[in-house]
């Protein structure tokens, strides 16, 4: 039985395509599902992005998956993307938790922080 892990979240089937589209090309097993915010409020993060379109791929597939995926679609390189706007700390939160944020936005953090001159440590 392969394991399936949960990779990205997105808005929306359309959002979610970008993802999927990669994956059929390159023939990479994945499963679409629904995830759904917790009925207790108190579980949630800062970032309320919980519900939406959940994108599962193999956990041997995450790296391959992970270099397909580091292109940063052009319209969300534009400086009035709202993220433009952000502290660094959120901007780096936004990096290192890329399952709490959809992956424009999470592929933009990265951007941003390269245009910031700011590298996240080694934990």
């Amino acid at each position: 039985m392969e394991n399936f892990i949960e990779y990205q979240i997105f808005s929306s089937l359309e959002e979610a395509r970008i993802l999927t589209d990669i994956l059929e090309v390159n023939q990479i097993p994945y499963k679409v599902g629904n995830r759904v915010m917790p009925s207790n409020i108190a579980e949630t993060s800062f970032n309320t992005f919980k519900n939406g379109i959940v994108i599962h791929t193999r956990e041997e597939d995450v790296e391959r998956v992970d270099k397909l995926n580091q292109r940063t679609p052009e319209p969300f390189l534009d400086n009035d993307h709202y993220l433009h706007l952000m502290p660094d700390d959120f901007i780096v939160e936004a990096v290192i938790n890329p399952m709490e944020w959809t992956n424009e936005e999470h592929l933009l953090a990265k951007e941003i922080l390269k245009l910031r001159n700011i590298e996240i440590g080694q934990k």
